[in-house]
């Protein structure tokens, strides 16, 4: 067995403060309300929610370090993982707050397109293509699959 060193230095970017201290918040929150009633649906499912977005800001914690472009990439693939299935957690949150009946085809439709744009960041550049490099700091550049153009790409370039 081998340990692999990354060889890194820190500098503590401004800009991902707020995004930091969101990303503490979110984990405070969702273990505060899970700790409450652990077998509650609803408590579950913000838990979930909680969780996807820490793993959300948890990628501007790169910032604070100087990776190599490689690995700056799969951070953010995998961040994109957890940012796909945002709008999936709080689509399920608001139904079971609504007590909607559960229907089982959005719900394998949600988790379709979640788990579908999760592999296509992992394994393709279709969604995320490379790195731009910006004054404040790396941010990923927008890849096939994201149509829609990334507004500081817009501005910037």
């Amino acid at each position: 067995m081998s340990i692999v060193v990354i060889k890194t230095t820190m500098h503590l970017n401004p800009h991902t403060i707020l995004p930091i201290l969101c990303m503490m918040l979110a984990m405070v929150c969702g273990t505060f309300v899970i700790r409450q009633n652990p077998k509650a649906k609803l408590n579950r499912i913000f838990l979930a929610i909680c969780i996807t977005f820490t793993a959300w800001f948890s990628f501007y914690i790169s910032y604070n370090f100087n990776y190599t472009e490689h690995l700056i990439i799969t951070w953010f693939r995998i961040s994109f993982c957890f940012i796909s299935f945002i709008p999936i957690t709080c689509f399920t949150f608001i139904t079971a707050y609504l007590q909607a009946p559960r229907n089982e085809f959005w719900f394998k439709v949600n988790a379709s397109i979640g788990l579908t744009f999760s592999i296509l960041s992992v394994t393709t550049n279709w969604i995320i293509q490379g790195v731009s490099y910006y004054p404040w700091a790396p941010y990923p550049h927008a890849g096939v699959a994201l149509t829609f153009p990334n507004p500081v790409d817009v501005l910037l370039k």
